[in-house]
């Protein structure tokens, strides 16, 4: 099989790349606490042991794998085409604060699309011994040209049953990027540097995708889990359209299922304009 348009040559499947050792220092858990614009008291514990960790915040170990990925000169992988596309994290337990984590990172899958490729990698997180938490996402690299084609508004699918439990309005504010950059380690020049994303074919700098999630998760363990983080067994989401700066993201809420053991939140998050940014989100919540 030869590769695709967009250079994803089917043979780095099954790669495998390991992160370097992590630490859940609390300091750097204030830091994206701050950098996602978060209120709950549980991220500025000043005791250690009450800390809470946000939900997301596995996601900013993928850094140091994802660097090696992108920089690997086999893999022939255009970041300046690249956007996320689905982003999961499945918790086996709760980080805590100085729990030492090393992460591998396996090439799944690619779905080849008419509009360019779809790679999927899956990730472990483990301390020692012990799996911590489990994460899957998607990376769409678009075929090359001058500028991405505009995506067609996702409309609101009116045959699901959206009894709507909680809705929550947060601001982008003008330096979202650069200080999620910063926090996350996610320097990725679309989100950072106006000239290479106008080079891209993108109007402006556009927010990370998880910066987006974790605002919309932490609308649901605010309202639904009263603030605890240890709550969250899984996060998923579809990254659907650019966030920019400055604008108002509306988070919505539903329940999808309940039982005995947890809950499965349904949401989705638009912006001022009413365009979904986030599409088949889920949080599940245990009891």
């Amino acid at each position: 099989m030869e590769p695709s348009d967009s250079g994803l040559d089917p043979a780095i499947v099954g790669r495998r790349f390991m992160g370097k050792l992590e630490v859940v220092d609390p300091e750097r858990v204030v830091l994206y606490a701050k950098a996602t614009n978060e209120t709950n008291p549980r991220y500025f514990e000043h005791d250690e042991t009450k800390l809470g960790v946000p939900p997301v915040f596995p996601v900013t170990m993928l850094i140091d794998p994802m660097i090696k990925i992108v920089t690997d000169d086999s893999l022939n992988l255009d970041i300046s085409r690249m956007v996320h596309g689905e982003q999961e994290i499945l918790y086996h337990r709760p980080l805590k604060p100085w729990d030492k984590i090393t992460i591998e990172v396996e090439l799944e899958s690619i779905d080849v699309k008419e509009s360019g490729d779809i790679l999927w990698a899956v990730s472990k997180g483990h301390s020692e011994d012990e799996l911590v938490f489990e994460m899957r996402g998607s990376m769409f690299f678009r075929k090359p040209r001058k500028r991405p084609k505009p995506r067609k508004p996702i409309e609101r699918d009116e045959t699901v049953d959206r009894q709507i439990v909680i809705t929550k309005q947060m601001e982008v504010t003008s330096d979202q990027s650069v200080r999620y950059a910063a926090a996350s380690g996610d320097e990725n020049p679309i989100h950072v540097d106006k000239d290479f994303a106008r080079a891209v074919g993108l109007p402006d700098i556009i927010l990370h995708g998880l910066c987006t999630l974790a605002f919309a998760t932490q609308a649901i363990v605010d309202e639904l889990a009263g603030g605890d983080p240890t709550k969250v067994k899984k996060v998923r989401t579809r990254f659907s359209k650019p966030v920019f700066m400055k604008d108002t993201l509306t988070t919505e809420g539903w329940i999808l299922k309940e039982n005995t053991k947890s809950r499965l939140i349904g949401f989705e998050t638009r912006n001022h304009a009413g365009d979904a940014v986030l599409t088949m989100g889920q949080v599940e919540l245990l009891k």
